[in-house]
């Protein structure tokens, strides 16, 4: 996904879903979180475990990092 330089903290950028369909749907829920080997710049963003939002913790600055890469798993 692409995102523009200097949104406010807290502007959301992803709502991320998970579904197994081999499960129960009224077992289909997921705890979300950054794998812990997240690349450079993750700093910069904060997922709710429990919805999957995506949200900045800091104005992003592409000279600071051009290419932020995240690696999100479900438990």
């Amino acid at each position: 996904m692409s995102l523009d330089e200097n949104l406010p903290v807290g502007t959301e950028v992803a709502v991320l879903e998970a579904f197994d369909r081999d499960s129960d749907p009224d077992f289909n829920r997921f705890v979300f979180q950054f794998r812990s080997d997240g690349g450079p710049g993750m700093d910069a963003f904060s997922i709710d475990n429990m919805t999957g939002r995506v949200t900045t913790t800091k104005v992003l600055d592409r000279e600071e990092h051009e290419v932020r890469l995240a690696n999100v798993v479900t438990d």
